[in-house]
């Protein structure tokens, strides 16, 4: 199967740092699978790096849209406004308990957020639980092009931002 690499959404990107440890976090909208005409769950990435750990695996959590459960989500309706916001609640609400979580546990935000194209692919791999490596990729040169340090975590040098630990 061929897919076209068109942008099917936007990532947020967003980063966060409390002494020697780096949050990197990257929310993914919701996406209709064109093969299927089903609704894919919008999906957090998230890991935390330091000089302990400066090669962290990204972690996968899916947001549960639920009004659309597993067995419903054909969206044939889906191309409307309403249906597209509402499919975004879960992820709005997660980022602001993120947001709020990390404020009161003394995280600081590195930066401004940053907003990264997810094609396709990056989709699909999403859907069948892969890791999104281009996706995660395009989020890292996006951070280098931001402004962001170069040296992921303060701890002595710069943590290599696209490889994971094995």
């Amino acid at each position: 199967m061929t897919l076209e690499r068109g942008v099917i959404g936007y990532a947020l990107y967003m980063e966060f740092r409390r002494n020697d440890t780096t949050q990197q976090l990257l929310f993914t909208p919701p996406f209709v699978d064109r093969g299927s005409r089903t609704l894919v769950d919008p999906v957090v990435l998230a890991r935390s790096v330091s000089a302990d750990r400066p090669r962290a695996k990204w972690r996968t959590r899916s947001v549960e849209v639920p009004t659309l459960s597993a067995d419903t989500n054909k969206v044939a309706e889906f191309d409307s406004l309403d249906a597209g916001a509402a499919a975004m609640q879960p992820l709005l609400s997660v980022l602001g308990q993120t947001l709020s979580n990390n404020s009161r546990m003394a995280w600081t935000v590195v930066g401004s957020p940053l907003i990264v194209e997810m094609t396709e692919r990056d989709g699909v791999a999403l859907r069948d639980r892969d890791k999104p490596d281009a996706l995660q990729r395009r989020a890292m040169a996006a951070r280098a092009d931001g402004g962001y340090p170069a040296a992921v975590y303060d701890g002595g040098g710069a943590a290599d931002t696209t490889e994971d630990e094995e």
